[in-house]
């Protein structure tokens, strides 16, 4: 029985939308094999707003979340993806 390659992600397929978004964000991207991953979002002076990997979902080879917060202010945010020590950084909008 032959091992299955370990796959590294490498965080360039990260998709996030919609962008800018009124307090909703969708994320998706290739689940990382072993290791862990953290999802976070920062606002624009680099205070934590919340961790979003309490909301990821695997739906087969894919990492899903789905997060709500319609209370966050007009501006720009930052979503950290960390993966097996890679890291990937999103700009996101919030405009209502």
């Amino acid at each position: 029985k032959e091992s299955e390659p370990v796959v590294m992600p490498d965080l360039n397929d990260v998709i996030l939308f919609p962008n800018p978004s009124k307090g909703e964000v969708n994320l998706t991207f290739v689940k990382p094999t072993g290791g862990t991953m953290e999802i976070l979002l920062y606002n624009s002076t680099g205070k934590l707003m919340g961790d979003l990997s309490k909301n990821a979902q695997i739906l087969g080879d894919r990492v899903v979340v789905r997060y709500s917060n319609y209370t966050l202010l007009d501006g720009i945010y930052i979503v950290k993806v960390r993966a097996n020590g890679i890291e990937k950084s999103l700009k996101l909008i919030i405009k209502k």
